[in-house]
């Protein structure tokens, strides 16, 4: 960013997911006009391998970093959740015990994605092997195959 005055130049952010940053972004555009705003969605290592290559200025990722060169600022948080077909068995209980995912395919995150390390660490915590599994890349593939299914 240049500043002669007014703002001007690139901004380049890396994300994990739109959800948390889109506010932000408009927000940033409506007082930053003239900086042009791009923004690189991919999983947590993507994300943060963007960060530390300097291809992107700043990342919104899920992933929690201890790392003294990166300042950290929580946008939010969000619960690890099952998503199932309105037919499949499952759906319609409030609460699902991670027990009950034995037996049934499981679409998972691809590997480097916080979510896939959060589900695999759960599944290991309750002793469970499931499978087959499916690897899709993206939030909104793995929403868009379960709305196939």
């Amino acid at each position: 960013l240049r500043n002669s005055g007014q703002m001007q130049g690139s901004l380049r952010i890396g994300a994990t997911s739109p959800y948390y940053i889109l506010g932000l972004v408009r927000t940033f555009r409506e007082r930053y006009p003239q900086i042009e705003v791009s923004v690189e969605i991919g999983n947590s290592q993507q994300v943060l391998e963007a960060l530390e290559e300097y291809r992107v200025d700043l990342a919104a990722s899920s992933q929690k970093l201890d790392d003294q060169r990166l300042t950290r600022l929580v946008l939010g948080s969000d619960p690890l959740v099952l998503a199932v077909h309105r037919s499949h068995p499952l759906a319609g209980r409030v609460s699902v015990d991670i027990a009950a995912l034995k037996g049934h395919n499981l679409l998972m995150r691809e590997r480097g994605s916080i979510t896939r390390q959060l589900t695999e660490a759960l599944l290991e915590k309750a002793g469970l092997d499931i499978g087959p599994l499916l690897e899709i890349g993206s939030r909104e593939s793995i929403r868009e195959a379960v709305i196939q299914n």
